[in-house]
């Protein structure tokens, strides 16, 4: 038996209208019509925060480090992280990006083991206006 190629014909059927097609409401996920727009923020003033927020909270060059030396390196790490919340990264991924950072490409094994809770909580805060 030879396949045949499908003919709607004039069965009355179509394959598929998305003339009538009804999309679901925001409203009904709890959402507003706001958080279903993209981010008007530019994406350089957000990771000008998370930049800001690895100085504060996060600082594995220490208080050693040239301002100008960390403040580059850490908008690298700061646009990788925009990054990762935009696809919609967990807590333990972004955990793991940092740690990696911290032992394999700055050098400070040490600290591997450090708890970034409050951290990953700041990120969380912007993450929303993305």
């Amino acid at each position: 038996m030879t396949p045949q190629p499908y003919d709607a014909g004039n069965d009355g059927q179509s394959l598929l209208n998305l003339s009538s097609a009804k999309l679901p409401n925001p409203s009904d996920y709890g959402w507003t019509q706001m958080e279903c727009v993209m981010s008007a923020e530019p994406r350089e003033k957000i990771e000008a925060e998370i930049s800001q927020i690895l100085v504060d909270a996060w600082a594995p060059f220490g208080d050693d480090a040239p301002s100008d030396q960390a403040a580059a390196t850490y908008a690298v790490y700061a646009h990788e992280l925009y990054s990762l919340l935009a696809r919609g990264a967990s807590d333990v991924q972004i955990t793991r990006r940092l740690h990696v950072a911290e032992r394999d490409e700055l050098g400070h094994p040490e600290l591997n083991t450090r708890d970034l809770t409050s951290l990953i909580g700041r990120l969380r805060q912007i993450e929303r206006r993305i």
